[in-house]
């Protein structure tokens, strides 16, 4: 069985890996994040693990906003 922490965490990933895929928009996947109660130390610590996933302009965008979403 799976604890909440690793659920949460799936849900991120999973939700980064279709915006990298084109499947939606940075808000779209932003607002996943932010509403899915995961620290976002935690959420960019997912997302460097897809760096080399789908489109790295993506990535980046996605990266940068987390970024500034901490400050």
């Amino acid at each position: 069985m799976r604890t909440l922490d690793q659920t949460v965490t799936r849900y991120v990933r999973n939700c980064a890996r279709t915006y990298l895929e084109g499947g939606q928009s940075l808000r779209w996947v932003i607002a996943c994040i932010t509403r899915s109660g995961l620290p976002l130390d935690r959420a960019t610590a997912v997302l460097n693990e897809l760096r080399a996933y789908g489109n790295p302009q993506a990535w980046r965008a996605l990266n940068e906003a987390l970024a500034s979403a901490q400050r």
